[in-house]
């Protein structure tokens, strides 16, 4: 069975989760492959290009970090995707965190960390700038760091929003991270595994 994360979420329209397994790189290759066919003809190598190379970095970098499920874009503005991504993860305590929920919660604050609810349960949300490497884009991370309601695990929920020094793209960026937590805001946690 396919081991999707406990909860669900709405999206908006031209994203989608995807629950690690299998045959998440053929649901993948089917989706880009839909996405470009729609594009206009002069569009569709480049988007195809910017899309497959997305995907597969996102792709590798969930499985390398144990992912349960990824939730990408494929929506695009002015025939440009949108550049983030959502990764949902099961997580230990620190082993000095407490006994208690709330003292659990709090080892996971870092400076500048909120707190924040997700469907009626407190969390920690915390913010991450990263600079650019050979291996990888600059980007903004947006983490929630929450306790299952109905089960005895807890999750982190990560986006990770690709930035420039382009004073335009750190609009875009500061749109979709507000995009971001509306989606969290959605969440709703279940007592089973979904279908």
């Amino acid at each position: 069975m396919t081991d999707h994360a406990p909860f669900t979420m709405l999206l908006p329209p031209g994203w989608v989760r995807i629950p690690m397994d299998n045959r998440t790189d053929a649901v993948f290759a089917a989706m880009i492959d839909s996405v470009v066919e729609q594009a206009p003809a002069e569009r569709r190598a480049a988007l195809g290009a910017i899309l497959r190379t997305a995907s597969r970095e996102s792709l590798t970098s969930a499985r390398e970090h144990g992912a349960i499920d990824l939730i990408l874009s494929f929506a695009t503005v002015d025939g440009l995707p949108i550049p983030a991504s959502i990764a949902t993860f099961r997580i230990d305590p620190p082993e000095s965190a407490g006994n208690t929920t709330e003292e659990i919660l709090v080892s996971f604050a870092t400076r500048g960390a909120s707190a924040v609810e997700i469907d009626g349960v407190p969390a920690i949300r915390r913010v991450t700038q990263a600079a650019g490497s050979d291996e990888s884009p600059p980007h903004r991370g947006i983490h929630h760091i929450v306790h299952h309601r109905h089960r005895n695990e807890w999750l982190l929920i990560s986006a990770s929003i690709i930035a420039n020094a382009d004073p335009d793209a750190l609009e875009v960026v500061d749109a979709i991270e507000f995009l971001v937590d509306a989606m969290v805001s959605t969440i709703r946690f279940t007592g089973t595994v979904p279908a």
